[in-house]
């Protein structure tokens, strides 16, 4: 796979949808797909032009897979890529939402990963997580998600971090959408304290 992506260091989107077709999958991944996976995030690692659509699905996804490896690897690339101004971090936020609409995946992994290794990278990395989670709430269903809860307390977090409020029309509606759940209620209740 590295000789084969190697040749295309300024356009591996061609390869990258091959690989997401062939290999990335939501369940139980063979080993195969692991590999396959992290050894596609590491090449684009080293790679240096700007992540395009498929890289970016590619990194979306491997931020919601099984294994904690691809995880690893994709929010290095997310934290390398946004220090280079390699990556678009709106639509990575964008095709994480679409991703969870779909049920692929449970969100806990991906919030546990952003503890484990996006969360207090930097000041600079901290604002572009708020974005990124600002779009990525924006983009969730009024219907509340298994691991809601923890994303929003992460959210507030990060808004108590980095001195701002939640100014997002989309996501003040759906806050107040979930007010209403008994599990939300306190989640909801501390965000919009951090709004005020």
């Amino acid at each position: 796979m590295e000789p084969l992506l190697c040749c295309y260091p300024n356009r591996p989107e061609p390869l990258i949808a091959q690989i997401i077709s062939n290999y990335m999958a939501f369940g139980t991944p063979q080993e195969d797909s692991k590999r396959t996976l992290a050894c596609a995030l590491r090449m684009l690692l080293s790679f240096h032009c700007p992540l395009k659509e498929m890289s970016l699905l590619l990194l979306s996804g491997s931020l919601l897979f099984v294994d904690k490896t691809v995880r690893s690897y994709a929010a290095e690339l997310w934290v390398e890529g946004l220090t280079a101004g390699r990556i678009n971090n709106r639509r990575v936020g964008e095709i994480l939402a679409r991703l969870i609409n779909m049920e692929l995946a449970p969100l806990k992994r991906f919030t546990t990963q952003v503890y484990e290794s996006m969360y207090k990278r930097s000041d600079f990395h901290n604002r572009q997580l708020e974005e990124l989670l600002t779009v990525l709430i924006g983009g969730l269903p009024d219907k509340p998600v298994a691991g809601l809860k923890q994303l929003l307390e992460l959210y507030a977090e990060l808004l108590t971090i980095n001195h701002s409020k939640a100014k997002d029309e989309q996501v003040l509606h759906l806050l107040d959408v979930w007010k209403g759940g008994a599990n939300l209620k306190k989640a909801v209740a501390n965000k919009s304290v951090a709004t005020t």
